[in-house]
């Protein structure tokens, strides 16, 4: 196929050449500065004008909030349902709630409890943002961005705003975006988190290695990071390292962070993935047994029960087909991601798992949605579909060793 070849080796143009004038300009300077700021015990720390200003926001790390506490806001917006302390505090355990149940009611929930500021003319900077949290789950991008930009209009300090906006700007394919806003936090909020955010963006804009030296040296000279930051720097790592090809570095980086948090789903979505990868489905069942609540688990979970012949195989094969057709048929949140793999690796129908891949593509651009979607194409004889992606990539200069492997085989499938 000569148009692919030709595609698969063209030259970096456009956004390359922006993203590695950003990064010739600021990496020495900014690495720098994180590294400075790592390892001064007595350096001015971010105070936040207020008691409920939110400073981050980490993957999958939840506090449950007490059934009377619950009760106690309830009461609150039933008397006035413009109570913003009430309010904020519930859709935030509702928001929580979702996250730790694969729930997506409680998003409705939240949503509904930030109903009275919906058509307000002036809405509160902390309404804002936890809209903006539900309409990125829900990826209604630019519509949460928006709301964080009217955030920033009137806090420009609030760091939780900040680092939505770099995941999002991640998650869509920006990293350059998501450079900028990382190096926003430099002043806001603990160094650790400003490393990470950045490293995620640096990874993925062909400063791989450099990337995961400064954020590994940045959590060593962390001072009293908090557990939630601790362990988002290590899943970080991990991923990062798992891009390098360094199979024990990102194995000890994601036991660590489990061992630091074990109900973190993130990372248990994350290791899981690399163990099956590195086909240890032993220790990846292990860890996903009895994890059937959350969809993303329980489809790695079958995963694995099927290559070991597991007694249990049928049972949550159906389980899990039940509720990802449910999601269809009752048109709420559709994981796109998971769909494709469902009809990818349980279900044997590279066709369909290429059709989810591709929408899934078109919404959201992480590393983990290419591979799949070169993967599908590769499945279904269909290389066509992914020299885009693999356009992106290389303008982008992603380094990762199975993304390598992955396009020679696309270079190869007639």
């Amino acid at each position: 196929m000569t148009t692919k070849k030709i595609l698969l080796h063209g030259q970096a143009t456009g956004p390359t050449s922006l993203i590695q004038l950003l990064m010739m300009l600021l990496l020495p300077t900014l690495l720098l500065s994180l590294l400075l700021l790592s390892s001064t015990a007595d350096a001015d720390a971010y105070i936040p004008k207020r008691d409920d200003t939110v400073l981050e926001e980490l993957p999958a790390s939840w506090h449950s909030a007490e059934a009377d506490s619950e009760h106690k806001w309830r009461q609150a917006l039933t008397a006035n349902p413009t109570n913003i302390n009430a309010a904020t505090q519930l859709a935030r355990h509702y928001i929580n709630n979702a996250r730790q149940h694969n729930d997506p009611r409680f998003y409705g929930y939240a949503e509904q409890v930030l109903s009275p500021w919906n058509d307000a003319p002036s809405v509160p900077p902390m309404v804002l943002l936890l809209r903006a949290t539900i309409k990125q789950h829900f990826h209604q991008f630019e519509q949460a961005l928006n709301d964080l930009d009217h955030v920033l209009q009137i806090e420009p300090n609030n760091a939780q705003a900040w680092l939505t906006r770099a995941s999002i700007s991640q998650v869509t394919g920006h990293p350059l975006d998501a450079a900028k806003n990382c190096t926003i936090l430099l002043k806001l909020t603990e160094p650790l988190v400003a490393v990470a955010c950045l490293s995620r963006a640096l990874s993925t804009s062909g400063y791989t290695q450099e990337a995961y030296k400064q954020l590994h040296a940045a959590y060593n000279n962390a001072r009293n990071p908090s557990i939630d930051t601790k362990v988002w720097a290590l899943s970080i790592l991990a991923d990062i390292a798992y891009q390098l090809d360094n199979i024990d570095s990102a194995s000890q980086h994601y036991r660590d962070a489990l061992a630091l948090s074990p109900g973190n789903t993130q990372v248990m979505l994350h290791f899981t993935d690399f163990l099956i990868e590195q086909q240890q489905y032993n220790t990846a069942h292990q860890i996903l047994h009895k994890k059937t609540n959350h969809n993303g688990l329980l489809l790695r979970l079958v995963i694995t029960e099927g290559a070991l012949n597991h007694p249990d195989l049928l049972l949550h094969r159906d389980l899990l087909n039940t509720r990802l057709t449910e999601e269809i048929r009752w048109n709420s949140y559709v994981s796109l991601r998971d769909q494709s793999r469902f009809h990818l690796a349980i279900q044997g129908n590279p066709g369909k798992a290429l059709i989810f891949a591709q929408r899934n593509w078109q919404q959201q651009k992480e590393l983990a949605d290419l591979k799949l979607l070169l993967t599908a194409a590769i499945a279904a004889k269909k290389p066509e579909t992914a020299i885009s992606a693999i356009q992106w990539a290389q303008q982008h200069q992603i380094k990762d060793e199975k993304l390598n492997r992955l396009i020679a085989l696309i270079q190869k499938t007639p």
